[in-house]
């Protein structure tokens, strides 16, 4: 990275900071290092699709429900619940129900 002969932006992301070797972290190596945190309840439910109005009378508490399910995951891994229950539903030939995405949830090896 110092033997850089044009204008450079590099990013790098690590999911364990203390496993990366001393020179990767020593002064200068990086401008700024900042940390992001696995997504809290509230936007957990955020990234989870709306139910059709007719398939979940209360779309409030489905989202509660996918939210709790989905605890400490990250933004990737509920995206791969979402695409997998949209698989299921569209395999079984109807909308998008709280159980497709309830049962990719509980399948997710982390």
């Amino acid at each position: 990275m110092s033997e850089k002969t044009a204008s450079v932006f590099l990013i790098a992301t690590a999911n364990d900071v203390s496993a990366l070797p001393p020179e990767m972290m020593r002064k200068g190596r990086f401008d700024e290092i900042f940390f992001i945190d696995l997504p809290e309840d509230k936007e957990r439910g955020g990234d989870l699709p709306h139910p059709p109005v007719e398939a979940e009378p209360r779309p409030k508490k489905f989202i509660e429900v996918l939210s709790k399910a989905t605890e400490g995951f990250s933004g990737a891994e509920i995206e791969q619940v979402v695409v997998g229950g949209l698989y299921n539903a569209f395999d079984a030939d109807r909308e998008l129900i709280q159980k497709d995405l309830l049962g990719e949830a509980r399948s997710v090896v982390r």
